[in-house]
C-alpha cells in the first residue's frame, strides 16, 4: 500500500478558470497577492490578498483568477482529521470574507510563517520543519474552526441530502479497504434500506 501525504502544498497563479473536481482532501486557499473569484458548490466567495478559505472535503469547486493572483493550497489529508477526532464527521467553518476576527489573523500569521520556509528552504516540503508547521495550522484550525457535521443546522432539504452524502463518501474514504456493503452503511449511519 502506498504512504499518502498528510500534507500538500501548492501555488497557483493562473489568469484563467479552472474547473476543480470534488476530492477528498481539506483545502486550505491563502490569497498571497491579487483578487480571484471561488465557487464551491452553489456559493461564490470573492477573495482578496490575505483571505483565507477552507474547503471542506467532496465539495465542487472552481477557481476564477483576476487581477495578479497568487494562490497557496494547502491541502490536507481528512482521514487524518477524522483520526484525531475519533472518527467523527468534521466541517471547518473558516471563511475570512465573512468576518473579519483575531483568529483570522493568527492564522495569518501561520501560514505567512510556512510561506517564508517555503521560499527559504529548498525540499522544505520533505522536512521535520514542514510537518510540524502544517501541524501547527492543523491543530488551530481543529481548536477555533470546527464544527461536527452533525451540529450544522441544515435547513433545507437540499442541505439535508448533501450531508448524508458527505456522511457516505466520509464512511466509504475512511474504509475504503474493507468490505463495505449497504447493511454496513445504513447501520453505521442509521439509514433505511429500501
Amino acid at each position: 500500500m502506498q504512504k499518502k501525504d498528510v500534507f500538500r502544498l501548492r501555488f497557483s497563479n493562473n489568469d484563467r478558470i479552472s474547473d476543480i473536481a470534488a476530492h477528498s482532501e481539506v483545502e486550505l486557499l491563502f490569497l498571497l497577492e491579487g483578487m480571484t473569484d471561488i465557487q464551491v458548490e452553489q456559493k461564490l466567495t470573492h477573495m482578496k490578498k490575505n483571505d483565507i478559505l477552507v474547503i471542506n472535503p467532496d465539495r465542487r469547486r472552481s477557481v476564477k483568477f483576476a487581477e495578479n493572483p497568487l494562490l497557496m493550497h494547502l491541502l490536507i489529508d481528512y482521514d487524518t482529521v477524522r483520526d484525531a477526532f475519533q472518527d467523527q464527521d468534521v466541517l471547518f467553518w473558516c471563511d475570512s470574507t465573512m468576518a473579519e476576527h483575531e483568529k483570522y489573523e493568527a492564522l495569518r500569521k501561520l501560514l505567512k510563517h510556512l510561506v517564508r520556509r517555503y521560499i527559504q528552504s529548498e525540499n522544505y516540503e520533505t522536512t521535520f520543519s514542514f510537518l510540524s508547521d502544517c501541524y501547527e495550522i492543523l491543530a488551530f484550525l481543529c481548536f477555533d474552526f470546527t464544527v461536527k457535521a452533525a451540529d450544522v443546522q441544515w435547513n433545507e432539504e437540499g442541505d439535508r441530502f448533501e450531508e448524508m452524502l458527505f456522511k457516505i463518501n466520509n464512511y466509504i474514504n475512511s474504509n475504503y479497504d474493507q468490505p463495505i456493503s449497504i447493511k454496513d452503511l445504513s447501520e453505521k449511519l442509521y439509514l433505511s434500506i429500501g
